[in-house]
């Protein structure tokens, strides 16, 4: 029963406010007056017990019963209550004694391939980094990559550099990060060397000169993949070339990822039903309790992300491109700023206009421009979601249910320092994380 039901008590003023959490809501109630002497006293009015059985699910059968299950639940409430003040000042404590470095330079990114050192048979041709994309979309999984790409692909003066893949990347399925191993720099090499071939048999193909004249978008996300062309091209990376870096609040991109992966810690790694490393209903458990305990036990954002916190990849991964490419080539956009009902209000189109040089009346033309994708767990990226509500909080998985208030609160402890420089150096306000300290 208190795996399912998680009750707490807060005393205010003079009054029990009892909070009830059942199946992802959370029913607040405020019993008239409760004073603290008379609640379980001869003279404590009926309709008051009345309330609080009903509240906490003690048995309607006689008085003592009734009132020892009453007692017994304040004490469970207030050990519970204790133990989440616990939490949250260790919490609070480490989000004041995080050490985050300076901002990373390009000279400080780890050599994956050298220059000079190509194998003769993969060197680049010349001309090769014209054949580089002009738009180029980056940032983590479930920050909005996949809707900024539809929005931006269809723009009437710009396509997608594949017709069928939005992450067209070079080291695909040698998912690495930084640390490749050092003997499979050659094999990278044969991979972007086949990359640059297959990218001129696409701007070639169909003799449309149209569509050549057309501004070429590419969601490869991966920050790691951009620092592969820089250090393979023999000009560096081409100065047309734009990217953008995409940011979400970070409880909500916590749950968003939680419900779309699978969790390397908890679930089947050989489970025949599910391959692949997403999450799936019917093989994967997943619910907003059991993400809180998750996130309280302090283990699951570290593990998510191959051993890295989840936020610090998000701030490593953003500095590095800055030092990369300098930050007059990047546009920094919150996931947010493009919901349906934000777009007008946030000036996202605005801003995608006076960095791309795209005509603003291209972007409105579109019908996408004011729904939502890929969200809900869907896998394509080109999926419309049936409703603007159902792009946030919200997944099948964990039955429609959303993530708990104290579980959004644990979160922003653990990125306060990390909003902190997103705001401080990127411009990306997060406002609840920012005062959470």
């Amino acid at each position: 029963t208190m795996c399912l039901t998680a009750l707490s008590a807060f005393m205010i003023g003079t009054q029990w406010v009892v909070v009830r959490e059942t199946a992802g809501t959370v029913a607040s109630k405020s019993v008239k007056t409760f004073q603290k002497s008379s609640v379980f006293g001869p003279s404590a009015p009926k309709q008051k017990l009345d309330a609080l059985t009903e509240l906490l699910g003690c048995p309607s059968a006689a008085a003592p019963d009734k009132e020892l299950c009453l007692q017994e639940r304040m004490e469970d409430m207030k050990v519970a209550h204790a133990n989440d003040l616990k939490i949250k000042e260790t919490l609070l404590e480490q989000a004041r004694n995080v050490a985050v470095n300076g901002s990373l330079t390009d000279s400080e990114i780890k050599p994956i391939i050298s220059r000079n050192r190509i194998e003769p048979k993969y060197r680049p041709e010349p001309g090769w980094s014209a054949l580089f994309p002009h738009f180029n979309i980056v940032g983590r999984g479930k920050a909005g990559t996949s809707h900024l790409y539809n929005v931006m692909s269809l723009h009437p003066d710009a396509r997608p550099l594949h017709p069928k893949r939005k992450e067209y990347c070079a080291a695909k399925n040698m998912a690495h990060g930084w640390n490749y191993p050092e003997g499979m720099s050659v094999q990278l090499q044969a991979n972007l060397f086949d990359y640059y071939q297959s990218i001129e048999t696409l701007v070639h193909s169909g003799g449309d000169e149209e569509k050549n004249d057309k501004k070429v978008v590419n969601g490869c996300i991966a920050t790691h993949e951009v620092v592969l062309h820089e250090q393979y091209l023999s000009d560096g990376l081409p100065s047309h070339a734009k990217y953008f870096y995409l940011f979400r609040d970070p409880a909500d991109l916590a749950w968003a990822a939680w419900n779309f992966w699978r969790d390397p810690d908890l679930d089947m790694h050989n489970d025949p039903r599910n391959k692949g490393n997403r999450a799936r209903e019917g093989s994967h458990y997943r619910s907003p309790e059991l993400f809180h305990e998750l996130i309280a036990s302090q283990g699951l954002l570290d593990a998510f992300h191959g051993g890295n916190h989840m936020f610090e990849a998000m701030t490593t991964a953003a500095r590095m491109l800055k030092g990369l490419v300098g930050s007059e080539n990047i546009l920094y956009l919150r996931n947010e700023d493009m919901r349906p009902e934000n777009v007008k209000e946030s000036g996202f189109v605005d801003k995608l206009s006076a960095f791309t040089g795209l005509h603003k009346e291209g972007f409105y033309e579109m019908d996408i421009l004011f729904s939502a994708t890929n969200c809900n767990g869907s896998t394509k990226a080109s999926t419309e979601c049936k409703s603007s509500k159902a792009s946030s909080s919200t997944y099948s998985i964990a039955g429609n249910r959303t993530m708990l208030p104290k579980t959004r609160e644990l979160i922003y402890l653990k990125a306060y320092e990390h909003c902190k420089i997103w705001f401080e150096e990127l411009g990306i306000e997060y406002k609840e994380c920012l005062s959470a300290v």
